[in-house]
């Protein structure tokens, strides 16, 4: 699994769409995760190189663009 890191990304309040690459924020660090479901201004994330079973459905608020 990768280790997340504390630094800000700089969240904005941007739409995400399903299959992209993200950052999410858990537990004040941010991991790299994908986005799996939207649903209602909700959207399902996978954390990479984790189960399933911590898949979790977050708000834009703890969510960033991944830039490459």
């Amino acid at each position: 699994a990768t280790n997340g890191w504390s630094a800000s990304p700089s969240p904005v309040q941007q739409s995400y769409n399903s299959s992209e690459n993200i950052l999410a924020l858990w537990h004040k660090k941010w991991w790299h995760a994908q986005v799996i479901c939207v649903k209602n201004n909700r959207y399902k994330v996978h954390y990479q190189g984790s189960s399933k079973k911590w898949d979790e459905w977050l708000r834009m608020n703890r969510m960033a663009k991944r830039c490459l």
